[in-house]
């Protein structure tokens, strides 16, 4: 494609719609806009992310002539998995930090009524 750069790990031109919809999803969880449903920026990313999953899969098998999919999903781990540790971690310290640590409180908003959980 003629918008990689040059060693032909990114497409640029999808940064764009991939931002769209992640505004979407944003949007939709922030407010109760139903314009623009966040499900919809959801399958746009999943669409764009399949893309440019089977992009890389293709260049690899034109360049080798086979697919390591062992190699495959170890680059996909060392990519995502820092990213997942460190929201992780966020998430923790700001339920912590909102809760206090070692709180047992639930929000109603968490309940479930058909849920066997009791508070």
């Amino acid at each position: 494609m003629g918008d990689e750069t040059p060693n032909g790990s990114r497409v640029h031109s999808l940064d764009g719609l991939r931002a769209a919809s992640i505004s979407l999803v944003m949007v939709g969880h922030f407010t109760k806009m139903t314009m623009f449903p966040g499900g919809f920026g959801v399958t746009v990313f999943f669409v764009i992310s399949g893309f440019l999953i089977t992009h890389l899969l293709l260049k690899e098998m034109d360049r080798t002539g086979t697919i390591d999919r062992w190699a495959f999903y170890k680059r996909r781990v060392f990519r995502l998995l820092p990213a997942i540790v460190v929201s992780m971690i966020g998430v923790a310290l700001l339920q912590s930090y909102v809760d206090g640590i070692g709180s047992t409180r639930r929000e109603p908003w968490l309940r479930c009524s058909s849920c066997k959980i009791t508070t």
